[in-house]
């Protein structure tokens, strides 16, 4: 009798615990089947297999061939929601799509929100424990920044979540405006309020440009404990002292931003200076050539285009150097200036001396300007004679000179140019060989010796010639005129 009593007990105490279980806790999913769950296609989605999303092993698993989500058809409100997740993809992606791993949405219902998604809160799978408001309109003008919606985890550590392959442990608090975000036991994210305290839970399914598998399992909703306030109280505490260094930190940028910019305000300030109530010479003779214009001793690559009209170089000098070098010298040839364009890191000005007009674009990088100078009405005749130049006080690379004295051009040549300060360029009637012939007996007959094995085809003739550590080549083509070369120069 007293055996009966006991057993009858145990049948009671056990029927009152699978019922305490019922009530606190919830399986969304069996482990056999999609039972309670409803897919729902993305807007737009054209590619619509069967079977998005399977079951096996007792697994759920998103296949990565359609995009969507996957919704419960139960809704909670102040919950702890947990599940596992294992991944197919990198923590990085490498910069392509894989497809299924997608994200969680929380509080959701089945209606088309922001970026296409269910309205809802989605917490990622791919930055774990950022958090994205999916029922704020962006496109409102009152959104003017992402902080409305879009919380990343602040300085989460990168290694909360595990490789490739291995499974991560999902818990999401949502306790009243209040939402808390665990990764494998560490604390990535809170955020309050939240807008959405109700709803149902949904997975998202991504179609990429790899499939592959995404699989989740023991997905289960429960009811806040003491253990879950804990947590929640935990990290409160602990994105308070995140936030108070966020904000040093941000504080700190922009008192560096605002240092910046008054240097920047400076530094306008003296470049104005440089190019205000610069005296014009009046009497001068001017002559039209583009030769003319003041050229800085430190200019190098220097460069003439013909074609377009312009000219440009590089020099060492400061931008506050290089402005008063031209405000100053081109006045003093009678040159006014008509328009400005002063910025702390670039200097356009537009010159204007009769007919002829040239802008100057002096523009700052890390360690030197470019100079360029675009012209009208100026002749750039004799560009292409470096000798010349040089006598008329424009710098010119050591190569230009270079190969200017070792090589005698044939008759007809044209198109000739230098580039890049260390290239003879130019075209002739000649053919192929004919042209080979007529350049590298030049270099044989001054002394330089060949040193590699020559290139010989019908479309090409190249080789490398040196002399008292001057190494000069002749690169040859086949061209529609006869053949064109380019000869290059380099000091060992």
């Amino acid at each position: 009798m007293h055996r009966l009593i006991r057993l009858a007990a145990g049948f009671v105490a056990l029927a009152l615990f699978e019922a305490s279980a019922t009530a606190e806790e919830t399986h969304l999913f069996n482990g056999k089947n999609l039972e309670g769950w409803t897919f729902h296609h993305k807007s737009g989605e054209t590619d619509k297999v069967e079977d998005p999303w399977i079951v096996q092993r007792g697994l759920l698993i998103s296949r990565g061939l359609s995009s969507g989500y996957l919704i419960h058809r139960n809704e909670f409100e102040n919950y702890v929601l947990s599940l596992e997740v294992r991944t197919m993809s990198t923590k990085e992606g490498n910069g392509t799509a894989v497809g299924s791993l997608g994200e969680v949405f929380i509080n959701a219902e089945a209606i088309e929100g922001a970026f296409l998604e269910p309205k809802s809160i989605e917490i990622s799978l791919r930055e774990l424990g950022s958090v994205y408001f999916r029922d704020i309109d962006i496109d409102n003008e009152k959104i003017s920044n992402t902080d409305s919606w879009s919380f990343r985890a602040p300085d989460r550590d990168d290694d909360v979540d595990h490789d490739m392959g291995e499974w991560n442990r999902l818990k999401v608090i949502s306790n009243g405006k209040r939402l808390t975000v665990i990764i494998n036991g560490t604390v990535v994210n809170q955020i309050e309020p939240i807008n959405r305290t109700k709803g149902a839970v949904a997975i998202k399914s991504q179609r990429g440009f790899f499939p592959a598998p995404t699989f989740y399992r023991n997905i289960v909703v429960k009811s806040i404990t003491a253990a879950d306030l804990e947590d929640e109280k935990k990290a409160t505490a602990k994105f308070a002292k995140v936030k108070a260094a966020i904000a040093m930190r941000n504080a700190a940028e922009e008192a560096q931003r605002a240092k910046v910019a008054r240097m920047q305000a400076e530094a306008k300030k003296k470049l104005a200076k440089e190019w205000a109530d610069v005296q014009v010479a009046g009497n001068v003779e001017f002559t039209a050539d583009v030769r003319q214009l003041p050229y800085p001793t430190d200019a190098r690559e220097i460069q003439f285009g013909a074609v377009f009209r312009r000219l440009g170089f590089e020099s060492p000098s400061s931008l506050p150097a290089l402005s008063k070098f031209y405000s100053t010298e081109m006045a003093k040839r009678g040159w006014r200036v008509t328009e400005t364009d002063i910025e702390d890191d670039e200097v356009t000005v537009t010159f204007q001396h009769g007919e002829a007009e040239v802008e100057l674009n002096l523009d700052l990088s890390s360690d030197r300007v470019g100079v360029s100078m675009d012209c009208k009405g100026l002749s750039f005749d004799g560009t292409d004679d470096p000798a010349k130049l040089v006598e008329l006080g424009v710098p010119q690379p050591e190569a230009y000179l270079v190969l200017q004295r070792e090589f005698k051009l044939p008759d007809g040549y044209r198109d000739q140019e230098y580039d890049l300060g260390e290239c003879r360029l130019f075209k002739s009637t000649l053919k192929l060989s004919e042209l080979y012939k007529f350049l590298t007996l030049q270099l044989r007959r001054k002394g330089y010796r060949e040193t590699r094995r020559p290139i010989i085809s019908d479309t090409r003739h190249y080789s490398t010639f040196a002399r008292s550590g001057v190494e000069i080549s002749v690169n040859a083509f086949a061209h529609e005129i006869g053949s064109r070369v380019i000869l290059s120069y380099e000091k060992k």
